[in-house]
């Protein structure tokens, strides 16, 4: 809320330094919340602070947005899977999950639309480089690891079916003890490695459960993932074409050609049209 209003407010200060406050800043013409655990946390107190404060100003939020995007791809009567990959926060508040069903009912899809979430641990913090989760320097195990591993709890690296994560092990991207044929341990230490590990999670996941519809669309659902829409890309079809003793694992509940849908660019869209219909732009 504290947030909410510097933004209406026309005070600010010009540096970080400043002990006098300017007074000119312009006034707001819409607010968008550019952050996924933001949005899921924060939307609805935002909405209901500018609904006390008397004001005519739209919110936008990414989670919304991304919905609306996932389910351009799935028809009226269609029955489907919507994947969602985000940060463990966004995924304990179920934001997307309860925004698929109030938007499926809202835009009127009769079909059987279904969710299962990811919580990417550790990926986002192995973008950002932090030592705990990557440390492209690094040679052996580190004592300080914390992304998945053989003993996380937060995120086990299934020994079982190693091989099907497909980890490169090239260039210490993958750290482990032991050999590479049977690690007593392993460390990622890649984010290609951190995205191999959470789509088969990820896969694994709907394998195991009683899911009868395909999926379809994949929110990536943390502003730092669509970076890396590549590398999802390329997981999710080896995903597909993966087959163990002439069987495929993965193909039965997965389409050949997954959506995969960036909140940031449906945001824009939805943030622009509400613009454009209300002759918000300056004239430039």
């Amino acid at each position: 809320i504290k947030d909410v209003q510097f933004l209406l407010g026309n005070k600010y200060y010009s540096t970080s330094t400043s002990t006098i406050y300017e007074s000119d800043k312009a006034p707001i013409k819409a607010i968008v919340i550019a952050c996924n655990t933001a949005t899921a946390y924060g939307k609805t107190d935002i909405e209901n602070f500018i609904k006390t404060a008397g004001l005519n100003l739209k919110v936008i939020g990414v989670i919304g947005a991304g919905v609306r995007g996932a389910l351009e791809n799935i028809g009226k009567d269609e029955n489907a899977t919507i994947g969602i990959f985000a940060t463990a926060g966004t995924v304990a508040s179920n934001g997307y999950p309860n925004t698929v069903v109030e938007q499926k009912e809202l835009l009127n899809y009769n079909g059987d639309i279904i969710t299962f979430q990811q919580a990417g641990f550790g990926l986002a913090a192995a973008i950002d480089g932090e030592k705990d989760y990557l440390d492209n320097t690094l040679t052996s195990i580190s004592k300080s690891y914390r992304g998945p591993s053989f003993t996380n709890t937060n995120a086990i690296v299934d020994r079982a079916i190693l091989h099907r994560y497909n980890f490169d092990f090239s260039n210490n991207q993958i750290l482990y003890n032991g050999s590479q044929e049977n690690p007593t341990d392993i460390q990622i230490n890649s984010v290609s490695n951190y995205i191999r590990y959470h789509v088969i999670s990820f896969l694994e996941k709907i394998k195991n459960s009683d899911a009868k519809t395909k999926l379809k669309s994949v929110i990536l659902g943390c502003t730092h993932y669509p970076f890396f829409e590549n590398e999802f890309n390329d997981v999710f079809k080896y995903a597909y074409n993966y087959s163990e003793n002439g069987v495929f694992v993965y193909r039965d509940f997965m389409e050949a050609e997954i959506r995969l849908v960036d909140p940031a660019i449906n945001t824009a869209k939805e943030l622009y049209s509400f613009l454009n219909s209300n002759n918000l732009f300056n004239d430039g």
